[in-house]
């Protein structure tokens, strides 16, 4: 259950807050915290709401889903509208499955981390930045929106076999 304070969705239609009430179990629990509940900056309407959220419409939409920390690409597309916690980001938008397929293949897991990451976490990590992802050189789809293979991206970047060989030499 997710807390908010209502909003509209994409067709403009009022989505309710949702009433703690309607879930005795839940405000039973939340009650033994309800003094930091009370003092905290960011609740909504009530004590029990979240803070505000005007894109929560964009939760229900089919979505690429990836965490700021980590030591791969691991950008998924979410069909079933979960919420996501403070540790992980979303994109929505057209072309999901293709943007998703582009940013997990080994050419940009290489790309990211050797030229365009903010932080490299040690030898293996790295972190994806919103500044440093928007900066990513990712090409309008030619076909419709689908997932490409990794040899599929090479040769839509035009990579050189020599180019292919040594990004591929990182990665096996």
């Amino acid at each position: 259950i997710t807390t908010h304070n209502g909003y509209y969705d994409d067709q403009h239609n009022r989505i309710p807050a949702v009433n703690i009430n309607d879930y005795p179990a839940i405000k039973d629990h939340l009650d033994k915290f309800l003094d930091k509940l009370l003092k905290r900056s960011s609740k909504g309407k009530t004590p029990y709401n979240l803070q505000y959220c005007i894109s929560m419409s964009e939760f229900e939409k089919s979505k690429i889903v990836y965490p700021e920390i980590t030591t791969d690409a691991s950008f998924v597309i979410d069909y079933n509208n979960y919420i996501l916690d403070a540790t992980c980001f979303m994109m929505t938008g057209e072309h999901i499955e293709y943007i998703s397929s582009t940013l997990s293949s080994k050419l940009f897991k290489f790309v990211f981390k050797y030229i365009f990451s903010g932080a490299q976490l040690g030898n293996d990590g790295y972190r994806y930045k919103k500044f440093a992802l928007i900066k990513l050189p990712i090409k309008r789809p030619i076909d419709d929106n689908k997932f490409l293979s990794d040899d599929e991206i090479f040769d839509l970047y035009e990579l050189s076999e020599n180019e292919k060989e040594y990004i591929l030499s990182k990665y096996n």
